[in-house]
């Protein structure tokens, strides 16, 4: 009887050790296929944020040359416009603007100030510039909110976080992202090293993310649109 027993023992336990390894291996897999798939989808959305970006943009642009010089810094005109602000470039410094305008939300000196300042206190902020036939210099754009944001992640069916200075600056959807940061910026470190629309994936306890990196020419440097997996 008691060899009868550890003979069922054993085959016991090698089914158990079998059943196991095979629902390991369907897991991984399995995990491997969505991978791959959400690549896919995490592909087309970067294509499709930067048409939706040059989209938002060019409206921006738009609305700047359908305002004449008298109304460049009309705060009611400037209201009925997509543009945020407009600075007017110091005639005797071209790193200092002289004259402003902007709407609610923009953080703005009263007095005559850098464009660096600028920049630094309104770090979402995409800066165009225009040159007058006299020389006269401006620069205009707009603010990356979390409406636009939101928007843009909608459009595109993919999160969306901007990066500025190696770190990450807002984040779409900000109530249920703020907690993936963390791997945001760990994953930017990685794909700024890596070619153009490589994949970076992070799995772990805390995160089941997939992410890329779109590069925007503005001051904001890039933008990692990002699909949980």
């Amino acid at each position: 009887m008691k060899i009868s027993y550890r003979i069922l023992f054993i085959n016991f336990f090698v089914v158990v050790l079998i059943i196991g390894s095979a629902s390991f291996a369907f897991y991984s897999i399995m995990y491997n296929v969505l991978t791959s798939l959400q690549s896919k989808y995490l592909l087309k959305s970067s294509h499709d944020f930067i048409l939706a970006y040059n989209e938002t943009f060019q409206k921006t642009e738009d609305d700047f040359t359908q305002l004449s010089r008298s109304e460049l810094f009309s705060k009611e005109r400037l209201k009925s416009t997509s543009i945020d602000f407009i600075l007017e470039q110091d005639s005797k410094n071209a790193n200092f603007y002289s004259r402003s305008v902007a709407k609610e939300g923009v953080n703005l000196s009263p007095k005559v100030s850098s464009l660096e300042e600028f920049i630094g206190d309104n770090p979402s902020a995409v800066i165009k510039s225009h040159t007058f036939q006299d020389g006269a210099s401006v620069y205009y754009g707009r603010l990356l909110t979390d409406d636009f944001l939101n928007s843009i992640a909608q459009k595109i069916n993919a999160q969306v976080a901007t990066i500025t200075g190696n770190s990450t600056l807002q984040v779409s959807n900000q109530s249920s992202n703020q907690k993936y940061i963390y791997f945001l910026n760990k994953a930017y470190n990685n794909l700024s090293r890596r070619e153009k629309f490589d994949i970076y994936t992070e799995d772990s306890d805390q995160a089941d993310i997939i992410t890329t990196l779109c590069s925007i020419s503005s001051n904001i440097n890039e933008f990692i649109p990002t699909r949980k997996i």
